[in-house]
């Protein structure tokens, strides 16, 4: 994430509150990325966010980095294979 490095005692902080300073800070300041690049990017962190809320019960405001661990990912991209046939090397359309 060049320039969002996150230091350990941040690993509690806000899920929500990190992304959302990705998306003013890195993507549209300092990247100046276009429109479609982010919506992109927005869809992609929904399906982060409804599979996160309904494997963790929580909403995306409660999230912390701690949550977003190697099991967890690693179970997502199995539900988006499963679910969309998103596998590797194959784009997930929302």
């Amino acid at each position: 994430m060049g320039g969002l490095l996150v230091k350990p005692d941040q690993s509690r902080c806000s899920v929500a509150s990190l992304i959302e300073r990705y998306f003013t800070e890195r993507l549209i300041r300092q990247r100046n990325v276009s429109s479609n690049t982010i919506a992109s990017y927005k869809d992609t962190f929904r399906l982060l966010f409804t599979f996160a809320q309904a494997r963790l019960r929580k909403p995306p405001s409660e999230l912390t980095l701690d949550d977003l661990d190697a099991p967890f990912i690693g179970a997502l991209l199995a539900d988006l294979e499963a679910r969309r046939g998103a596998g590797s090397g194959r784009v997930i359309c929302v």
